[in-house]
């Protein structure tokens, strides 16, 4: 499964724009993300760490230093949406601790992470948080290729 056919089958998911190299601020792709009777715009970069095909990272942000609750109800959507189409053997528990992030203050201590057995969950904003030039609010994803079923 493609990289932009994942991110069009998640629940909430009403467009998904591909930007080719150099890619757009970043960006592999613009989402836009449904959330009760709200809609938001969400920057997301997947990719591969391990020189194989297989889709193992996730990061995904607002042009924003800092994300209302509907942006980070969004973006925790969409990363729990592309785990359970790519990540082979995810959890329910780790499937819980992206959303568990929606509900901690995100600027507290800079850059946070988590570790759920083989996934890596990273989160924050304000200066925690670059993309280029830009300090943006986001989450990131990280797992081994070898379980994933997504590919670039």
């Amino acid at each position: 499964m493609t990289r932009t056919n994942v991110l069009r089958q998640i629940p909430g998911v009403s467009d998904v724009r591909g930007f080719a190299p150099p890619f757009f601020k970043g960006a592999t792709h613009q989402i836009s993300m449904r959330v009760g009777s709200s809609t938001t715009e969400i920057l997301g970069s997947l990719g591969i760490t391990d020189g194989s095909r297989q889709i193992n990272s996730l990061l995904l942000w607002i042009e924003k230093p800092q994300a209302t609750a509907l942006q980070k109800q969004a973006m925790a959507a969409v990363a729990r949406g592309l785990l359970l189409r790519c990540m082979v053997g995810v959890s329910n528990a780790q499937l819980g601790g992206v959303s568990a992030i929606v509900r901690r203050p995100w600027m507290i201590r800079g850059f946070q992470e988590k570790v759920l057995g083989q996934l890596h969950i990273g989160w924050g904003e304000g200066e925690s948080l670059q993309v280029g030039p830009q300090y943006v609010s986001g989450l990131s994803l990280l797992w081994p290729g070898n379980l994933s079923r997504c590919e670039l």
